[in-house]
This record gives structure tokens, C-alpha cells and sequence, in this order.
């Protein structure tokens, strides 16, 4: 079903644009029969009949109306005030977080957040930048510079997220290069003019 075309709802008539989830009708009221306009509820105005409210539980339902309004929950109180952090109304900041001290992670994340903005700059220049995939027979973000090699050699993650450092090439080919370290001559033909 394509989208955007003009079509007549099959309720009201009224001619409208076509939208995902309303395939054939205007709106809401139109598609659904109880959100209607004019729709009553069959049970709108109808009143129980003696022999149904003397089956009614009206003792059990006394119970349950208000039984314990107004009237203070120690067990839940002190459940909140032991081991919380909000207990005095403060943000929940003081719970323990996982930080991520590993400095190839936190370089591998620097290097990705500049290869997005990258990508980003090339698209918006009319460059080609394919779909991107996770199979074999998808085209995938190359860094040719692996990030290992980055890290270990010290290079700025603005060079391993350039565009000289990036390449599109199939999900196989990728795999087969994975964690392959580069030459000195490539890694000073990427790098020329950035250190």
C-alpha cells in the first residue's frame, strides 16, 4: 500500500490523504466503530436488577472501598527510607554505575562518534555512502588503520575517524581483514600532514 494518495473514507466519505494506519478511513472515529461519533455502549444507562444486586458481595466490596485511606504504611516507609538514594528527595545519582575504564574502549568510542560526524559531512556534500549491513553480502565502514593499531600507536581518533581512513567495502572482505595491522608506509600515507 502506498501512502499519500487521496481516497474517500469508507465511513464518512469525506475524501482524505492516505496515512500509515489508516488505510481506508480518515481518522481514529472513523476506523474504529466504538470511537465513533454517535456510538453508544451497550451498556450505557442500564441499571442492575434486585436479583443481580442480592448476589452482589457488598460486604467485600466495603472492605475494599477506602480501607486504608488516610492512614500511614510503616512497612512501606521504612522499605523506602533504608537503602535509597532519593530518600531525601535528591536525583538518583548515588547508585553505582558501571564507568568504562578501559582506555581502548573510551578510544574506540571517540574514534566511532568521528567517523559518524564523517559520514554525516559526506553525505551532506553529495558524496557516495552506501547502506550499511551486518552480513557478508552488506557494504560495511572500513577504518584502515584498524582501531588496535590506532591505540597502540597513539594517533589522534580524528585520523582513524577521517575520511582518508575510511573505506566501504563488502562484509566478507572485512572479515578476512580483521585485526590486520597496516605498514608504515600505508599508516604514513594516511597520516601525512596530520601529525
Amino acid at each position: 500500500m502506498s501512502y499519500g494518495k487521496i481516497k474517500n473514507c469508507q465511513d464518512c466519505g469525506n475524501s482524505f490523504i492516505t496515512k500509515p494506519r489508516f488505510v481506508n478511513f480518515c481518522s481514529t472515529y472513523c476506523k474504529n466503530p466504538i470511537n465513533r461519533i454517535g456510538h453508544v455502549p451497550w451498556n450505557k444507562n442500564l441499571k442492575l436488577t434486585d436479583g443481580q444486586k442480592a448476589r452482589q458481595n457488598t460486604e467485600g466490596l466495603k472492605k475494599g472501598w477506602g480501607w486504608n485511606k488516610g492512614k500511614p504504611n510503616e512497612l512501606a516507609r521504612k522499605r523506602f527510607l533504608e537503602n535509597n538514594p532519593n530518600a531525601n528527595g535528591r536525583l538518583n545519582n548515588l547508585r553505582p554505575k558501571r564507568p568504562v575504564n578501559d582506555p581502548l574502549k573510551i578510544y574506540k568510542s571517540e574514534v566511532k562518534k568521528i567517523t559518524y560526524r564523517t559520514l554525516k559531512k559526506m553525505k551532506l556534500s553529495g558524496e557516495w555512502v552506501p547502506k550499511t549491513g551486518k552480513y557478508k553480502v552488506d557494504w560495511q565502514i572500513d577504518h584502515i588503520i584498524p582501531y588496535k593499531q590506532g591505540f597502540e600507536l597513539g594517533l589522534l581518533p580524528s585520523i582513524l575517524g577521517s575520511k582518508k581512513n575510511i573505506q566501504f567495502i563488502k562484509g566478507e572482505e572485512n572479515r578476512k581483514k580483521w585485526d590486520k595491522f597496516q605498514s608504515i608506509e600505508i599508516i604514513n600515507e594516511i597520516t601525512k600532514g596530520d601529525l
